[in-house]
């Protein structure tokens, strides 16, 4: 484990790999504590299994961190036993090493 994973894996906060697209790569302990699911559980939804599709405020802040590579916000989220709670999101889009873009959540 190099130092980027112990602080990402303990951090207190749910951090998540994405894609621009909604496919989640990656997610830390604090993310599978906080939806109830693994991460493999986590990486299979992607971004339409995590956030509450009905919620009005999903759509305009994805087109608004697609236009400026941010977001913070507060949207609907949903855990594995279909529990809703108000998730603080921050999201920065990036262009990893090898040229694609990706986001951390």
């Amino acid at each position: 484990m190099d130092g980027f994973d112990i602080v990402f894996e303990n951090s207190i906060d749910a951090i998540l790999l994405t894609k621009p697209t909604g496919e989640i790569l990656w997610a830390n302990i604090a993310a599978c504590k906080m939806f109830g699911r693994t991460k493999e559980e986590i990486c299979k939804i992607g971004r339409s299994g995590l956030l509450y599709q009905s919620d009005p405020a999903v759509e305009p802040e994805l087109q608004k961190r697609a236009l400026t590579g941010v977001m913070a916000t507060e949207l609907t989220c949903v855990r594995k036993d279909g529990t809703l709670f108000n998730g603080e999101i921050h999201s920065n889009i990036f262009t990893d090493l090898t040229g694609e873009k990706k986001a951390v959540v």
